[in-house]
C-alpha cells in the first residue's frame, strides 16, 4: 500500500477517549432497556446522515449556534423517527458542546456492541474487488485463526497487485504481491552486498 498511515494525533486521540466515555455510558442505559443493537444502528444511520448533510454537521457542531437552535434541529430531523435514548443522547452532546465528538461515539459504539457480541472487525486490501462469497470465506478462514468472529471491510488498491492485506487491530498479515516483490527484492539487494563483501575480503587476503 502506497498511501500513507494517518498518524492520531493529540486531538484525534482526546476525542476518542471523550467518544468512548460517551459510547459506554450511552450504551449501557441502552442494554438496561434491551436496546443496544437498535441504538448502534440508529447512530451509525445519523452518523451517515451527517456524513452526506456536512452543512447540518457543521451547525450542530458550531459553538456559535445556541443550544435551543440545535435541538430543534435535532428534533425537526428526528422526532417520532428514533429512539428517544438516541435524540436526548444527542441533545446532551449539543448541550455540552461536545457534537464535535459525535463521529467518535459512533465509531466507539459500534466497537463496544462488537465487545459485547465477543467479534471483532478488520479490513481486507485486495487488488480486485472481492465477491459476496470470497468475503465469506476469508470471514472464515480469520475467525478461525484469532478465535473470534470476524467481520470485515474490503479496500480495493490496484497497486498490491496481487494477493491480500489484512489488518486487525494492530495486526496485519500481508500476503500481497508488492510484499513478495519487496522482500525478493531485498534478499536481491543483500546477496549483492554479501558477495561485493566476500570479494573485498578475498581481495584483502590475496593482497596480504
Amino acid at each position: 500500500m502506497t498511501e500513507a498511515e494517518k498518524i492520531p494525533s493529540v486531538l484525534d486521540a482526546s476525542m476518542a477517549q471523550v467518544g468512548e466515555v460517551y459510547a459506554r455510558a450511552w450504551l449501557n442505559e441502552a442494554q438496561q432497556h434491551g436496546k443496544l443493537d437498535l441504538l448502534v444502528e440508529q447512530l451509525t444511520q445519523f452518523a451517515e446522515v451527517l456524513r452526506q448533510l456536512p452543512k447540518l454537521r457543521a451547525t450542530l457542531e458550531s459553538p456559535k449556534v445556541p443550544y435551543d437552535a440545535k435541538a430543534n434541529v435535532i428534533d425537526a430531523a428526528l422526532k417520532g423517527r428514533a429512539e428517544p435514548l438516541l435524540i436526548n443522547g444527542l441533545k446532551l452532546l449539543a448541550k455540552r458542546g461536545r457534537f464535535d465528538c459525535f463521529l467518535a461515539v459512533e465509531r466507539a459504539a459500534r466497537d463496544i456492541q462488537d465487545e459485547v457480541a465477543g467479534r471483532v472487525r478488520g479490513e481486507v486490501v485486495s487488488a480486485v474487488p472481492l465477491d459476496g462469497d470470497a468475503v465469506r470465506r476469508l470471514e472464515e478462514k480469520l475467525s478461525q485463526m484469532v478465535g473470534r468472529q470476524v467481520l470485515v471491510t474490503v479496500r480495493v488498491d490496484p497497486e498490491i497487485l496481487g494477493g491480500v492485506v489484512v489488518r486487525i487491530g494492530d495486526t496485519v498479515y500481508d500476503t500481497s504481491v508488492k510484499n513478495r516483490l519487496e522482500k525478493i527484492k531485498v534478499k536481491a539487494v543483500k546477496g549483492v552486498a554479501d558477495s561485493i563483501r566476500r570479494s573485498i575480503d578475498q581481495f584483502v587476503t590475496d593482497a596480504v
